[in-house]
């Protein structure tokens, strides 16, 4: 009888591991997604309404920006050249990455490249709003009704690499002398 208890004991145990095992996998693959190619992004998925610092609000939504190629010639003269911090594939730190975006509202553009970065086949934002008044910046977030997840089930991983990112590009620009990023989804904060 003794045996069979060990056998039991030791099947169990065994079963345990593996269970764990796979749940470690599935945990940590959502960790190393690999990045979405600029080229297979839909540039309309994500839109701006943006608040200037004395929270006037400006009329229209913006687009994400156009890729580098589809940029007419012209148009170099209207952009300015930012550094965009995102997460490296392990979420350990920021790589820095020089864009140019368009010199009317740069902070909202800036914001625009990097959730264009962040949609997934179960993740999806539709739009976002960004208010920046004395030094602080509110990023509203407003998540697609199609999302499969929500903004609470984003792993530790996903959360650097979107809130992260977004808050040490507009940190490190100095131009922009920004000192704190708050997060918000249609004006409710987001807690960590």
């Amino acid at each position: 009888m003794a045996i069979v208890f060990n056998r039991l004991q030791l099947t169990s145990t065994m079963f345990l591991a593996g269970l764990f095992l796979i749940g470690s996998l599935v945990s940590l693959s959502s960790c190393t997604r690999p990045r979405q190619n600029r080229s297979q992004r839909t540039p309309a998925a994500v839109t701006s309404t943006a608040t200037s610092a004395a929270s006037q609000p400006l009329s229209g939504d913006a687009a994400l920006p156009p890729q580098q190629n589809d940029r007419p010639a012209d148009a170099e003269k209207d952009t300015v050249s930012v550094t965009l911090y995102k997460a490296d594939s392990q979420c350990e730190n920021f790589v820095p990455e020089q864009v140019q975006v368009s010199t009317d509202r740069p902070i909202e553009a800036a914001v625009g490249e990097l959730l264009a970065d962040q949609s997934s086949a179960d993740f999806e934002l539709s739009g976002y709003r960004v208010s920046h008044d004395s030094g602080e910046v509110t990023v509203d977030l407003r998540l697609s009704p199609n999302s499969r997840r929500k903004i609470v089930s984003l792993s530790a991983c996903e959360q650097f690499a979107l809130f992260g990112s977004i808050r040490e590009t507009l940190t490190r620009n100095s131009q922009w002398q920004v000192n704190s990023v708050r997060f918000t989804e249609r004006g409710k904060a987001i807690v960590f």
